[in-house]
């Protein structure tokens, strides 16, 4: 979402991810580097060919497919009620938003900063193609617990389930860390052709002119 060449040198590692919040805010345009991108997202850019194998969890269990563990009971909506109800593990998970009118799927949850993150783009290094097709990221691609999309139909039924803020983290190649956040966060649907919807910038320092 937020990513740009790894030809450029400045980053190394990039994680974008929601967690619920319950104030109103004035939802703005921000002018940030991310911005670009985020739109460049939403074109269908021409890829190249790549082939990945990829472990998966059986139905009822989550986990990166190395190691799984149990969904049972309830599947939670989102990242959010998994750490409210005592998870604090950071790792792969089983969710299923409200509004979502399919099985539920997979996301990495980021259980740091508060808990309860649900990551929806992770890019920890090359090894996964990002220029893709639209249909790539309407349906998500990737490994869950590396680099991976996590698909603007999901990201559009868990951000218009309830209102969400937003966190970029970004680690550059001296290993710095640097993230921002906003507080509102949501797309709307394919027919809008998954419009952005961004709030204020409320916190970070990754718009201090270094990156």
């Amino acid at each position: 979402m937020f990513m740009e060449s790894e030809t450029d040198g400045e980053r190394k590692e990039e994680f974008t991810s929601l967690k619920p919040v319950t104030r109103n805010v004035l939802v703005r345009i921000i002018i940030f580097r991310v911005t670009i991108v985020i739109n460049a997202i939403l074109t269908q850019i021409v890829k190249k060919g790549t082939v990945s194998l990829q472990c998966y969890c059986p139905p009822g269990y989550s986990g990166d497919g190395t190691q799984c563990r149990p969904t049972g009971g309830t599947v939670p909506s989102d990242c959010k009620e998994l750490y409210n109800n005592g998870e604090r593990t950071s790792g792969v998970y089983e969710i299923k938003p409200t509004i979502w009118p399919d099985s539920p799927f997979e996301v990495y949850c980021n259980m740091s900063d508060g808990g309860g993150w649900t990551v929806f783009q992770r890019r920890v290094d090359a090894s996964q193609d990002f220029y893709l097709y639209w249909d790539d990221y309407k349906s998500g691609f990737g490994n869950r617990s590396r680099n991976f999309w996590l698909g603007n139909e999901k990201i559009y039924s868990l951000t218009n389930q309830r209102q969400y803020e937003l966190r970029i983290d970004i680690v550059d190649y001296d290993g710095d860390p640097y993230y921002a956040k906003y507080e509102f966060f949501r797309i709307s649907d394919e027919n809008d052709n998954f419009r952005l919807d961004v709030g204020n910038y409320s916190d970070g320092d990754a718009e201090s002119g270094d990156l």
